[in-house]
């Protein structure tokens, strides 16, 4: 019987801990272990945690010192994992009770086909804060059936380019820790996912399993602060793993585009923003905007020489600034 090692990260979230252990208790399928890493929490979450774990064996809890992003804590958690998957829940969301018992069931289903997937993916559900809004992603978004489809790695890596699957759902472990999540940035658990996606022989999805993935309005990855200007480096590394496995032209292009659109709208974000922060904090997000736009370099196909179109003039307008603003600074210094 395969045993599922589910990992939670953690911090300050005892106003909905209880609703995703719970979810986790209430599963039907029974082999799995709850692994949960506190992340210097200072709203007593590491106790609930503690609470839990005398309540169950299978519930594990551990804290460390805090680091403000999900990605360490999960390969902490790594260290004391046993299961054969992995499957990773964050603390605000639930899943239904059938999830494991759907996932593991589309997996044997598929073995005995001689099909061995490495990631079985549920239905995922957005519910929103006034609970009467939600989305939901079966399969391939806004593809009809496509919940029975199996992709290879590189499919499912192009379609998590605009994420039109989801990538919550259950990892061979094996997967997971020969690569392990990527701790730089707010995004970094995104590279993660298509680093696995695009390693993986074989995707499946679960459609009567479903995680339901609640969006927080105070959640960290909504929230203005220096650390949303590092973002940068994901996509600068999924560039470089796209072109690492031979992806087409396209999605180098594709990602390469969208690198510059994140630096236009990122510096168009603090322009508008300088005002909230420090001077410490200044400096280090024009030395994260600097770093970015060094890494920059623009991936053209023979037709871009022919056929180009021209895009985001407020994006290049703020460049110039940014370039006008810094060379004043370096002859107000000379």
């Amino acid at each position: 019987m395969l045993k599922i090692s589910i990992i939670m990260a953690c911090y300050n979230c005892t106003a909905y801990l209880s609703r995703s252990v719970i979810s986790v208790l209430n599963q039907t399928y029974k082999n799995w272990e709850l692994i949960c890493v506190d992340d210097g929490s200072t709203d007593g979450t590491y106790d609930k945690l503690l609470g839990f774990s005398r309540q169950d064996n299978r519930i594990k809890a551990f804290t460390k010192k805090h680091s403000g992003m999900a990605a360490p804590n999960r390969n902490y958690a790594l260290e004391f994992i046993s299961g054969d998957f992995i499957f990773v829940l964050d603390s605000d969301d639930e899943i239904n009770s059938e999830c494991l018992h759907e996932c593991v069931k589309r997996y044997e289903e598929l073995k005995a086909k001689d099909i061995d997937v490495d990631i079985v993916i549920p239905k995922l559900v957005f519910l929103y804060p006034n609970q009467t809004k939600r989305r939901t992603i079966c399969g391939i978004a806004n593809k009809y059936g496509s919940e029975s489809k199996i992709l290879d790695g590189k499919k499912a890596f192009s379609y998590s380019l605009d994420w039109r699957i989801s990538g919550l759902g259950m990892y061979k472990t094996i997967l997971v820790k020969k690569f392990k999540w990527y701790e730089e940035g707010m995004n970094g658990d995104e590279y993660s996912t298509r680093e696995f996606f695009i390693n993986s022989r074989y995707i499946a999805f679960a459609k009567n399993g479903v995680y339901i993935y609640y969006q927080n309005e105070d959640s960290i990855t909504k929230k203005l602060s220096v650390k949303l200007f590092d973002t940068y480096k994901s996509l600068y590394k999924l560039e470089v793993l796209a072109k690492k496995f031979d992806m087409s032209k396209d999605i180098i292009k594709k990602i390469n585009q969208d690198r510059y659109k994140m630096f236009y709208s990122l510096q168009e974000l603090y322009y508008k923003n300088k005002h909230n922060f420090s001077n410490e904090e200044k400096n280090q997000i024009e030395r994260y905007l600097d770093e970015n736009q060094k890494l920059l370099k623009p991936y053209k196909m023979i037709r871009d020489y022919f056929f180009r179109k021209e895009r985001d003039k407020m994006g290049k307008f703020i460049v110039l600034f940014h370039k006008i603003k810094f060379y004043y600074k370096r002859l107000k210094n000379a």
